[in-house]
């Protein structure tokens, strides 16, 4: 077993079965102590090495992060990873672009894996304001035998 990170994306996945993975498209097992405590965001690939980007870089980053402006009323959606195994999607919507125009956080789902098998999902709601009107939690589970993942059933 290894852990992976991917030479575009970035994503990063831990305890995988290493001949899944092409060693072109992936590193094995990265040395992350240079990133260790930055967000992913700002992490670059430099040959076989993570390595965090420059202050210009982050900052260049932020801003095409900032400039990424959806239409005007509809919704968008921003994906980052973290290195705990954790995927976080947000839909965000955009109101208007005249006086008075916002853009705000709608729904948020965190998904925890542990290698290739998702085993919660927690999906937050949220008002316009920013406050969490309600919050969804899916566990799941995955049967080793016939590698199939199943939602939890409470009955």
């Amino acid at each position: 077993m290894a852990d992976v990170i991917n030479r575009t994306t970035l994503q990063y996945i831990q305890s995988v079965n290493t001949p899944d993975y092409s060693d072109t498209d992936w590193i094995i097992n990265p040395d992350l102590s240079a990133v260790s405590g930055v967000p992913q965001k700002y992490w670059k690939i430099v040959g076989d090495t993570i390595v965090e980007m420059t202050t210009d870089e982050q900052a260049a980053a932020d801003m095409a992060i900032a400039n990424a402006t959806p239409v005007v009323g509809q919704n968008y959606l921003t994906t980052t990873y973290n290195s705990t195994n954790q995927l976080t999607t947000e839909t965000w919507y955009r109101d208007s672009t005249g006086p008075g125009a916002y853009t705000t956080k709608v729904k948020e789902t965190n998904y925890t894996y542990v290698g290739n098998s998702m085993t919660q999902a927690v999906t937050n709601y949220f008002s316009l304001g920013g406050t969490i009107l309600t919050t969804q939690t899916t566990n799941y589970f995955t049967d080793l035998d016939s590698k199939m993942t199943y939602m939890e059933n409470n009955i």
